[in-house]
């Protein structure tokens, strides 16, 4: 079955890097999907329906991760391990970790409430957060990932279409397609398109879209077809950002487990303590560079 060619990668911080790096690191621009096979007959209703029961009996997803990660302060992709949780419907943990460090190189999670994420590398050491309400108003550009979305094309979050949203459906050679168009501040457009593999009755392609029409967020799922009871549950994502710098974040699932019940607590926001530059986002929240230290976990 053959996928998307890969459209690009792209940031998390704040410097702009020229054109040309961007040219390398994206290599090209996204294209359509091409599966050389028929795809069943089904309507809008069906595909959405069949996706969130599944999402809901799936429950959740824990895994090992062997991650390699890139931005624009990194020469080239930095290998590293790590942990993934995922909550039903809209919790999200994704932390690295390095047996050379006494610190987590990147944490990146939410706990439906909340959003966050950490970045601990060379000199670099800030956490942005806000909340997951100001998300679903506004696009957000230093949210590095809007964690129901990642945790949905992981398979364990329902698609749900907001009050100022409408979802488009097709149906292609090998795939279908969910395109979800929605009106905000900032006008109305496309914020995202799903490929869904009928076969599996899986996402395996997620584009989320920028007020200015381009693309923002490429997640590319990988499954094992040989799998006998977990064909549909991913053993891959590659998650890039197209953004201003370079953001690529490259995950490999091992030993995965569904349908556990992780503690709540694992996916609260970690403490501020001892973080020289925190940023808040969100309607009212406070901007401080370096506000008091938060409770949380580390």
């Amino acid at each position: 079955m053959k996928r998307p060619n890969a459209g690009s990668a792209a940031g998390m911080l704040a410097k702009v890097i020229s054109v040309a790096v961007v040219a390398a690191l994206l290599g090209g621009c996204p294209k359509q999907p091409i599966i050389d096979k028929p795809v069943p007959v089904g309507s809008k209703d069906q595909v959405v329906k069949a996706l969130n029961e599944r999402a809901k009996a799936m429950h959740s997803l824990v895994a090992d991760l062997s991650v390699k990660l890139q931005t624009s302060k990194m020469d080239h992709p930095e290998g590293c391990d790590g942990s993934l949780a995922i909550l039903y419907p809209d919790k999200l943990r994704i932390k690295g970790s390095h047996p050379l460090l006494d610190y987590a190189p990147f944490d990146i999670g939410s706990d439906g409430t909340t959003w966050f994420w950490h970045g601990h590398f060379q000199q670099f050491n800030e956490m942005h957060y806000g909340t997951t309400a100001w998300l679903d108003q506004k696009f957000e550009p230093m949210a590095l990932l809007k964690p129901r979305d990642v945790v949905m094309a992981l398979g364990c979050g329902p698609i749900v279409v907001a009050a100022n949203a409408e979802l488009y459906f097709s149906r292609h050679p090998g795939y279908y397609e969910l395109t979800e168009l929605s009106t905000t501040a900032e006008g109305r457009y496309m914020t995202k398109r799903i490929y869904v593999d009928p076969d599996l009755m899986a996402i395996y392609r997620l584009e989320t879209y920028r007020p200015d029409t381009a693309i923002d967020m490429i997640a590319e799922m990988t499954f094992d077809a040989n799998s006998k009871n977990n064909r549909g549950i991913p053993t891959g994502a590659r998650i890039r950002l197209l953004r201003t710098d370079a953001f690529l974040l490259d995950l490999t699932l091992k030993d995965r487990k569904t349908g556990e019940e992780p503690k709540v607590k694992l996916f609260a926001m970690p403490s501020t303590e001892g973080i020289p530059v925190v940023k808040a986002y969100g309607a009212g929240a406070a901007t401080d560079t370096a506000p008091r230290p938060l409770t949380g976990t580390k």
